[in-house]
């Protein structure tokens, strides 16, 4: 799209309130972008001829989201940005040609979502640029955050300070590329980490200590650190990438790391289905199919925690079948969705094929590019025209194998106690009786601690139903009632 054009668009579309132009080849933005003063929404995404925006931009006080992602050859922002007050969301991934961020970008109080913050080295220090300072009283933002230092910083302890991190307790994601490793208090939102890539970098015994206060850390990931040469034990992650020097306590970290019997192998099917890594998939569903009970949420829930922090809006929804039986529970759905992805209140539009149509519509085109959704059923008919389409991929989950089954019951009722005498054997005798039936774990967990004679309570109740595990499905309340009883 050529400068004349976009100007002719402007001159007519006066009260325009979402202007899309990703991908449009667009080597220049028009001085008079700014008489769209109704614009809320502006992406000028994989314009890749683009150099700088037109400082007349700034004066677009209603905008809240501006995406300059892959936009490779902007090489500055708006020196006055921080006249965007009502900015909510600014992204600039792949920007590779961008090596600073304008001073007074702080003052964007509003601003929620920040894909990267740069700063030069002490080399290369362009006029009014921005510090770490102005992260500081960016309180609200979420999501994911890159911070890459480009260069060495004299001080970079105290540039690392300024940030102040610690408060920032909606971050899910964080990318370090620093000198020294900033504060980062016990950020509960936290869940994935990566360090890396300067070989400079130094950080001290303390700063690696602080990591094991991060509670719902579950992805660590430290690249092209050569000085470093320790970490802390983690016992709650869940996923660690580490240099491939060796590491003082790396037995130790990984020793802890807990995996669910017979799931990880799923989560990975799963996660390659959804293909987060391809840049060509452009909205992917993944349908997890098998009978009730299963365990299709307990899967679809573990894939949700490992990715949701490469994204800057989640929602994880559940019950929807029981949720929709009340009236008003389909709106009340679609409601909660909306208002987790964009963090507003917003319109609910209802179909007559099926709860899914309601949630996603038929083409998928009110999703942004690169977002993935997973769909647990009993039905695989519902996402029929999706995988007709190529949108959608199936996942057949099957019950685990008995030596899985065992394993799992024997992991939540004994813990580290699998030799006490008798109860093995009686463990191996429940679960053969089960069968193929779920809720091993459940059962199992519910177990824990219960004298033997509670233990033989359960399997004699088994009993009479091994030859029908479907009648053991329909009495599952009273197997639970009795082991809470017990």
């Amino acid at each position: 799209m050529g400068e004349k054009t976009l100007c002719e668009l402007i001159s007519i579309f006066k009260f325009l309130r979402t202007l899309n132009c990703y991908d449009s080849g667009i080597e220049k933005l028009p001085s008079s972008i700014c008489e769209l003063k109704h614009l809320t929404f502006l992406d000028l995404s994989k314009n890749e001829g683009i150099i700088r925006l037109p400082d007349s931009v700034t004066r677009l006080q209603n905008l809240q989201v501006l995406k300059l992602n892959m936009c490779c050859k902007l090489i500055e922002l708006p020196r006055d940005i921080r006249k965007l007050v009502n900015l909510r969301q600014l992204e600039i991934s792949n920007c590779n040609a961008l090596s600073h961020m304008p001073h007074g970008l702080g003052q964007l109080t509003l601003l929620r979502t920040l894909t990267d913050f740069l700063l030069p080295g002490d080399d290369y220090c362009p006029k009014n640029y921005g510090g770490l300072g102005e992260l500081n009283r960016l309180s609200h933002l979420r999501g994911c955050l890159n911070i890459e230092v480009k260069g060495e910083k004299e001080d970079a302890v105290a540039e690392s300070n300024a940030a102040n991190l610690k408060e920032k307790d909606s971050l899910v994601s964080l990318v370090l590329v620093m000198q020294s490793l900033p504060p980062l208090g016990e950020l509960t939102s936290l869940k994935r980490l990566e360090i890396g890539e300067l070989p400079i970098v130094e950080y001290t015994e303390s700063d690696l200590h602080a990591l094991s206060s991060l509670p719902n850390l579950s992805a660590l990931r430290i690249w092209e650190c050569p000085k470093m040469e320790w970490i802390p034990p983690l016992l709650h992650i869940k996923e660690l990438k580490l240099p491939s020097f060796p590491l003082e306590s790396l037995q130790t970290s990984v020793a802890t790391i807990e995996h669910v019997i017979g799931m990880d192998d799923q989560v990975k099917d799963v996660l390659k289905l959804l293909e987060i890594d391809d840049d060509e998939v452009g909205v992917r569903i993944v349908g997890i199919h098998g009978t009730n009970g299963i365990g299709k949420t307990t899967i679809g829930k573990a894939v949700y925690d490992r990715l949701s922090s490469y994204f800057n809006s989640c929602s994880f929804l559940t019950e929807i079948g029981e949720t929709t039986q009340n009236v008003g529970g389909i709106q009340f759905v679609q409601t909660k969705l909306i208002y987790d992805i964009l963090e507003r209140d917003g319109d609910v539009l209802l179909s007559k094929e099926s709860h899914l149509d309601d949630l996603v519509r038929d083409l998928l085109n009110w999703f942004g590019s690169g977002s993935r959704i997973l769909v647990t059923s009993e039905n695989s008919g519902i996402l029929h025209t999706y995988v007709s389409q190529g949108l959608a991929r199936i996942y057949e989950l099957n019950y685990m194998d008995s030596n899985r089954a065992l394993e799992l019951f024997h992991k939540h009722a004994l813990g580290s106690h699998g030799l006490i005498p008798g109860y093995p054997e009686i463990g191996k005798r429940i679960v053969k009786a089960m069968g193929r039936v779920p809720f091993i774990e459940v059962i199992g967990s519910l177990l824990r601690g219960k004298t033997i004679e509670d233990w033989k309570k359960i399997e004699d109740l088994i009993k009479p139903w091994k030859e029908n595990s479907q009648e053991i499905l329909k009495d599952c309340g009273e197997i639970l009632k009795i082991c809470y009883k017990a």
